[in-house]
């Protein structure tokens, strides 16, 4: 459908079929059509020290008819790569239109219809035109181009953060309020290793509210037990994930046991949706050997090959991992089947030792995805530190850290996939196949709050990111994420603490 004809069929890969006259002439009293021409183009979103960053999400498609009368115009985009072609309708007398929801660092081809009926029986088609997306941006919060300099939340912690934002069912005192959660030092400190929290008094799409929590009281969450009980020596990455109507936070969480292996498991909230206190018993923190062996003995949800629970997983070790669930059309999750979990861990078949798995919820129990021989099946073989986003309807973008040589700790740049229930016919879950996969995935790229790019050694520092929708608006994403740390050959040490980071062109 190239060049400049009238045409009486419409073939469109995913709406095909073929409607109106077959004669290939105007409609009555209409005047003679003349060329159509279309270009599409990237859209400037920000401008941060003379450097112009185009959106990751937009582009501008605009068009021109040299004659005739039009009845409405067609817009078939379709991803460069992909047969997967959308259709929007857009009214005679626009000449322009922005497209929206697009994927970050992804070839577009457009092609425009001009309708010369409202059947759109006879049509006029343009050339293609092609523009690129771009690579997402963000930018650390603060001054200057050091971590001594960029914006510090929270500084007695080594980050492992979780934050959620409240909805109607939390009742007046905490709807519209943002929880965090964070993951405070093992040393030094009498505060739980879990569970010290902050809330953040609004939500608006004002950066600066989301830098400024304010502390509650410490003296609930979780600790590192003394002694190890079976299931908990140490205490690690976490999830804290509100549920409605159960009415409580369910906190996801990785553990290394006392035979070393690392497993995850989940405590229920007993104070409700407050989601402070997570010991059953009159004590507010659990914290030693007999509790996490009693009355506050975690549920194992992934465990190790072997394990008489959950220990059917094809798993050597579990760790790091987030929940998915249709965040942005519910804030909590209400239990049901359908969400998924991203894991960091390895696999008892030795495919990878550093890598994402993920496991789906039946309802009553977590799987991870396995092949035909039983193993567990990597979505990324060299990663860790999964981010997941929901961008609306089945759709998610997956953050990890990328670890293109497994041998180098030190290079680990931040990368990003998406995935679409759609492709596979579900648009209320998204499943193993719907993802693009690590072949695909797209680099992420932050700059220091004077605009300059931090270089690949301080961005490994950027570790444990955790991306954060405050008015549940893709216009407005928050990253909380570490300020440094081991992982900065150039500077390694002890993170300065949570830092925050703003998408610069959503």
């Amino acid at each position: 459908m190239l060049g400049h004809r009238i045409t009486s069929c419409l073939m469109v890969v995913v709406l095909g079929g073929c409607s109106g006259n077959d004669q290939g002439q105007p409609p009555a009293g209409n005047t003679q059509p003349g060329a159509l021409s279309v270009s599409l183009s990237q859209i400037s979103k920000a401008t941060i020290a003379e450097q112009v960053y185009t959106s990751s999400t937009q582009l501008e498609a605009k068009w021109q008819m040299s004659s005739g009368t039009v009845a409405q115009y067609q817009l078939l985009i379709r991803e460069t790569a992909s047969s997967k072609t959308t259709e929007i309708v857009v009214s005679k007398d626009k000449t322009s239109a922005i497209l929206t929801e697009l994927k970050a660092a992804t070839s577009y081809t457009l092609l425009l219809n001009a309708c010369l009926d409202e059947s759109c029986s006879q049509i006029v088609d343009s050339a293609e035109s092609k523009a690129t997306t771009a690579e997402e941006v963000w930018q650390l919060q603060g001054a200057g181009n050091t971590f001594d300099t960029v914006a510090t939340i929270a500084t007695d912690t080594n980050v492992l953060t979780s934050v959620f934002r409240y909805g109607a069912e939390a009742g007046p005192q905490l709807e519209g309020h943002a929880r965090m959660m964070y993951h405070v030092r093992a040393h030094g400190t009498d505060k739980p290793n879990i569970g010290a929290t902050l809330s953040a008094t609004t939500v608006n799409a004002s950066a600066s509210t989301f830098s400024q929590f304010s502390e509650i009281t410490p003296g609930h969450g979780l600790k590192h037990p003394n002694t190890p009980s079976t299931l908990v020596k140490r205490l690690a990455a976490f999830h804290a994930v509100p549920m409605v109507p159960d009415n409580k936070i369910r906190l996801f969480f990785e553990a290394q046991g006392a035979d070393g292996a690392t497993r995850l498991m989940y405590l229920d909230s007993q104070d409700g949706l407050e989601g402070r206190d997570f010991h059953p018993g009159s004590a507010s923190v659990v914290e030693t050997q007999t509790d996490y062996d009693g009355i506050a003995k975690p549920t194992v949800i992934v465990g190790i090959e072997g394990d008489s629970e959950a220990g059917d997983q094809g798993m050597t070790n579990a760790r790091q991992s987030k929940m998915g669930w249709p965040q942005r059309d519910n804030w909590a999750w209400d239990g049901s089947a359908g969400a998924y979990m991203i894991i960091t861990g390895s696999d008892a078949c030795g495919q990878t030792h550093d890598g994402l798995f993920m496991a789906t919820y039946d309802g009553g129990s977590w799987q991870v995805v396995q092949d035909e021989k039983g193993c567990s099946r990597p979505l990324v073989e060299l990663a860790h530190g999964p981010v997941i986003v929901h961008l609306g309807q089945a759709r998610y973008k997956l953050y990890f850290e990328h670890r293109p040589d497994k041998n180098d700790k030190h290079k680990k740049p931040l990368h990003m996939f998406y995935g679409d229930g759609s492709l596979s016919g579900d648009t209320d879950q998204v499943e193993f196949a719907d993802w693009e996969g690590e072949a695909n995935s797209r680099e992420v790229h932050f700059l220091w709050p004077d605009g300059s790019l931090l270089n690949e050694s301080k961005e490994a520092g950027l570790g444990d990111h955790f991306v954060f929708l405050p008015t549940n608006d893709l216009d407005v994403q928050v990253m909380y994420l570490n300020l440094g740390g081991m992982d900065d050959k150039e500077a390694p040490g002890p993170s300065k603490g949570i830092g925050v980071a703003l998408l610069v062109n959503p």
